[in-house]
Formats: C-alpha cells, sequence, structure tokens
C-alpha cells in the first residue's frame, strides 16, 4: 500500500523487470555499487521482519536499518553547527550514483550513475551454514527520529540502539532456500496476523530452515557498508548476471506477485473471523424476489398487496425506504426480501451514538494499535464483490432515524449519489484514507475488492441494496430525515389498518382456528378501536398478531374464550404506555379505568 502512492522515475525503470536488468548489466560500461546488509547474529529476527514486510506491507520492497553514526559539532552555544551528516559516506554513494553531477557539484537531478545493489547476508551459526540470500536494487535512504520499525528492537540507557537509517531495496533475488521457507512459513504468518502481528508476538522466523549463497571474492565482514573494491564489484556483478541467467531473478520478481495474492485469499478466514465476512449465498433477483414475493403475501397483511410490485421493481434499480407506524410490518418484509436475496446479509438497527465509523468504517483502536475497521457499508461491499452478476446483496437498515444523518451518512450521500447504480462509487478520498494505515488481516480483503475497483473501473456498490426502515411515530422525539437521505431510496409508506381487514389474514396465515363467535368478537373489538382511535394511534397489525397467538394458547388451556379476556389481550398488547391513548381504548370498549 505505501508503494501505491509512489512510481518509478524513467531513469530507473530498468529494475521492474528481468530484461531491463540483464540489459544494463550485460553493458561494459554499466557501473555498480556492491552494498552488503548483514544481519545481527545477537538479533536473530532482525531479517525476517524485513522480510514479512516485503510481501505484506509493501510487496516486492524490503527495509533495512542502521543504528550507529554520529555528527561532529563544532563551536559552542548558539554559534555551533554539526559537521557533515551521519553516515556520510553511505549518502556519498547515494549522490554519486543516482544524482547528476559535473564533477564540482551535484545538482538533485535523478541520474543513474551507477547502480546500488545491496546483498542481504544472514551470518552461519554452529547449527546453520548462512550466507547471501538475497539481492536488491537500492531505491531511497531514510533518515527517521520520530518513528521506528515496529519489529526492530531498539534499547535505551548504556546499550542504546535507534534504528535511525532506512534503506529501502526492490527484491531482485531471493534464494530458493528463503522463497521455499516464506511458503512454508504461511501457516505461522497467518497465525501470527490472527493474533494482531504485535510486537510481543515473535516475528515468525522464516530463516530457520533456510541456506545461504556464498559470492566467490565477496566477504560480508562489515555491516551496512558499500565497496569500491574491483574484486568485490565484478563478483558481485558476475554472481547477480548468474542468477539472472539460471531464471533465479525472474522466480523472485513473480514470486512477490504469487505470494501476495496468496496470502491475502488465505487470510480471508482471519478476515472471515473478525467481520463476519463469510462467503454469501445469493439467488439470481428474479428468484429471489418471486420467493419474496409469495412469503410476504402468504404471510403478512398488506392494505394494497400492488405496492410489492412497484417496491421490487424499485429495488432492481435502487435503493428502498419503507416508513410507517410501528407493527405494520416494515421490519418482516425488509427481512424477508433480504433473506430472499442472500444468506448472510447485512442487517443492522441504526442508534443515536453511530458515526460513520459505523456506517462507513474508520479508525479504531485494535489490539493496542490504531487500524482501519470497514463498517457495515464497506463489509456488504465486500460481499457484494463475490456475488454473480445477476444477484444483488442486501443491507438491512433498521429505524434509520435513530441515527444522527450529518454524523453517520457523509460518505454514504456520495456513494449513491446517482439514480444510476452502475455509476455507484467508492469515493477516491476514502480510498487513500484506507490505503494510508498500516497493514492489517481486517484490510486485505477491503484493499483487494478496492484496486479491483480502480483496475476495472466495475464498483460492488451496484450490486449491493439498502433496505431501510423509519417509524412514523417517533419523528418528533428522532433526529430529522431530510431530502438528502431520502433521496437516495425509492420509498414506500405502509399505512396503519382499517377495520378488521387483517385478521383473517394473520389467522390464514399462522394455521390459528377458533369459533365463529370467537372470530366475530375480535373483529368487533379491533374494529371498534380502530375506528374511534382514528389516526391518533395506530393498532398495528403485529398487536393482531400478539393478540391471536395468546387467544391460540388461551383456547388450548380453556377451551373457550371469552369477550372480556380479548378486550384484555388488546389492551396488553397494544404496543403503547401512553396513558391517554389507554383511556381512550378504555372509553372505545367501554371499559372503565378502574379494570386496569
Amino acid at each position: 500500500m505505501y508503494s501505491n502512492w509512489f512510481s518509478i522515475r524513467n531513469e530507473f525503470k530498468l529494475i521492474e523487470s528481468v530484461e531491463g536488468m540483464k540489459d544494463y548489466l550485460s553493458h561494459e560500461n554499466s557501473e555498480i555499487v556492491p552494498c552488503i546488509f548483514r544481519d545481527s547474529s545477537d538479533s536473530p529476527f532482525d531479517m525476517d521482519a524485513s522480510l514479512i514486510y516485503s510481501i505484506l506491507g509493501e510487496p516486492g520492497y524490503l527495509i533495512w536499518g542502521d543504528s550507529k553514526g554520529s555528527v561532529k559539532i563544532n563551536g559552542r552555544g548558539n554559534g555551533s553547527e554539526p559537521v557533515g551528516y551521519p553516515f556520510s559516506a553511505l549518502f556519498k554513494r547515494y549522490f554519486l550514483s543516482y544524482l547528476k553531477n559535473d564533477g564540482s557539484r551535484i545538482d538533485m537531478v535523478p541520474s543513474l550513475n551507477k547502480l546500488m545493489i545491496s546483498l542481504l547476508y544472514v551470518p552461519s551459526n554452529e547449527k546453520k551454514k548462512r550466507g547471501f540470500i538475497g539481492a536488491g536494487i537500492i531505491t531511497d535512504i531514510n533518515i527517521d527520529s520520530v518513528r521506528n520499525f515496529r519489529y526492530w528492537k531498539e534499547e535505551s540507557g548504556s546499550n542504546e540502539k535507534y534504528w535511525i537509517l532506512r534503506f529501502r531495496m526492490k527484491v531482485i533475488w531471493l534464494s530458493r532456500s528463503v522463497r521455499n521457507s516464506i511458503r512454508e512459513s504461511i501457516p505461522e504468518i497467518l497465525e501470527w496476523l490472527r493474533k494482531g502481528g504485535n510486537l510481543q508476538d515473535q516475528v515468525p522466523s522464516i530463516l530457520r530452515n533456510a541456506v545461504g549463497e556464498e559470492i566467490e571474492g565477496v566477504q560480508a565482514s562489515q555491516s551496512n557498508n558499500c565497496y569500491s573494491d574491483s574484486n568485490y564489484i565484478s563478483g558481485v556483478k558476475d554472481f547477480i548476471m548468474s542468477k539472472i541467467q539460471s531464471g533465479e531473478v525472474e522466480e523472485t520478481y513473480k514470486f512477490y506477485k504469487q505470494i501476495t495474492n496468496e496470502l491475502e485469499d488465505l487470510s480471508q478466514g482471519i478476515i472471515t473471523e473478525e467481520v463476519n465476512n463469510a462467503n454469501p449465498q445469493c439467488k439470481s433477483v428474479e428468484k429471489a424476489l418471486e420467493e419474496a414475493k409469495d412469503l410476504i403475501s402468504n404471510n403478512l397483511y398488506l392494505q394494497n398487496p400492488r405496492i410489492l410490485d412497484f417496491m421490487f421493481a424499485s429495488l432492481r434499480i435502487g435503493n428502498i425506504l419503507l416508513v410507517g407506524p410501528p407493527g405494520v410490518g416494515k421490519t418482516e418484509i425488509a427481512t424477508t426480501i433480504a433473506d430472499s436475496l442472500c444468506s448472510n446479509g447485512e442487517k443492522v438497527t441504526a442508534n443515536a451514538l453511530w458515526t460513520r465509523r459505523d456506517l462507513i468504517g474508520g479508525e479504531t483502536l485494535r489490539r493496542g494499535s490504531i487500524s482501519w475497521k470497514p463498517g457495515v457499508i464497506l463489509r456488504a461491499y465486500v460481499k457484494a464483490s463475490e456475488i454473480p452478476d445477476n444477484a444483488l446483496f442486501p443491507v438491512v437498515l433498521e429505524e434509520l432515524n435513530r441515527a444522527d444523518i450529518d454524523k453517520a451518512f457523509g460518505d454514504f450521500f456520495t456513494m449513491f449519489s446517482s439514480a444510476d447504480a452502475s455509476k455507484w462509487r467508492i469515493p477516491s478520498s476514502l480510498m487513500e484514507e484506507i490505503r494510508s494505515f498500516p497493514p492489517d488481516p481486517q484490510l486485505y480483503q477491503l484493499l483487494k475488492v478496492i484496486e479491483n475497483e480502480k483496475n476495472t473501473g466495475k464498483s460492488p456498490l451496484s450490486k449491493l441494496r439498502v433496505i431501510a426502515t423509519i417509524n412514523l411515530k417517533d419523528l418528533r422525539n428522532l433526529y430529522q430525515i431530510g431530502d438528502a437521505i431520502t433521496r437516495r431510496f425509492s420509498v414506500f409508506y405502509l399505512d396503519c389498518p382499517k377495520g378488521d381487514s387483517d385478521v383473517e389474514v394473520v389467522m390464514k396465515a399462522n394455521g390459528f382456528n377458533f369459533t365463529q363467535e370467537t372470530v366475530n368478537d375480535l373483529k368487533e373489538l379491533i374494529s371498534r378501536v380502530r375506528k374511534g382511535l382514528g389516526s391518533k394511534f395506530c393498532l398495528s397489525t403485529s398487536t393482531v398478531s400478539k393478540v391471536i397467538s395468546q387467544m391460540s394458547i388461551m383456547q388450548k388451556e380453556t377451551h373457550k374464550i371469552e369477550k372480556q379476556e380479548i378486550i384484555e389481550l388488546i389492551k396488553i398488547h397494544a404496543g403503547t404506555i401512553d396513558n391517554g391513548v389507554m383511556k381512550r381504548i378504555d372509553k372505545i370498549l367501554e371499559v372503565s379505568s378502574e379494570t386496569h
């Protein structure tokens, strides 16, 4: 992800290909500067961490560091000045190799005068013979007092050691032994990632079984040193050419592409554990909506059954918003549609504490470090990338107006700004924000999908459908819903049932049977309450369903249900604690308030 922000200048394009390297080294006038980076025998995991960075942090690029160096100061007090800079020999080599110079001055203009080749060396021990295990092209040298590569141990006090200097190199060769060892270590690397890749967890030892090679005439006696010795220059040049000719350099280039993709695919198990990202099982839109229509028509009451046809037509092209009083079937319709479309759609209920982090995603503290965690929409975005083109992935957002729209929905507006779903996109600013965070198992799959969208121009957002609900009863007590949000939806109003129109539907859907006298009593009471309440309060289908369910239980126990019992059940399940409404129901049913 770091490298996504940079491009290689034309003067150095040769390092991107095996042929470019071969052409340069084959030229009789080409010059190189060999530099040896030697692992520390008393800190065996430094090179391991750098190798892991080269496959997870910045694929194909490895970093190395130095902790030694000082600068003399001339004079005292305010007149004192440093003389030169730390690691002056290394910087001098870099300036002369990569910047334009005319013999009298060096300009900040790129120029490939000599190619700086780094050699990675791991010293042998009593158990294992090591040697040179890799090579690269040095691209940059950085002095950084502010940040440390988290897997390089630093020390303070009398034995102080700080990795102030960092080198970055494009890896052009890894020994077959190291490449095989990395592949063998994949389960260990994934387990390490599952634990969060923390500093306190030992970095996987990639090099424990790796074997290096020797280079004729080249000794790795000093660490982080560049050489002008002709024997070193010719020895390194011949060694790299031999690796090009044997195909090992090309194998290394391919290895980094393959291993990065493999780790991304394998890490899906980790992402599944962290963000519930199991592969979705989705039906085609036509089959799913046909199934949903059948389920809703046979199990839910709708004043106007034709509303389903309009609802499904709207869902094919965009998001839908179901509005109405509590208990009229908004949630049942939303979840039935979602479950018909996919087996594991996203379903959440908004709340007043929601921010953009909950809905879209954002910074979060995870295992002691700052990372970026996908929210509801981006979790769905990843899942939508895995479903067929003839399917849709659902996101059910319950009680939308419980969230502060201004605080949570800014990026949502941008993502779904077009009436054409094929034009829905992740904002570029959001993409850049996500890429700026350090590697984290949660982000691997998300970044992979984002990169694919960037490369293909096709966004999984076009296969995502938001099915939202709003309770009208709560409008005055919760956050205001403006046109900016409703314009992103087709809005469907589900009204309160009239009379006793839903009683037979609920009884049939649940298989309940009562005596005709009991059914007549229930219908008469429901109708009387609804007529008496008018628009002041909705005696919902949900209330009717609860009353009928309890009546069925009572019938099994007593074999007869009295009218007064139905009255009590209506009051119990009315779904309100508003004393004024309850008194109104009492009056409608001609029951004194003292009886409850």
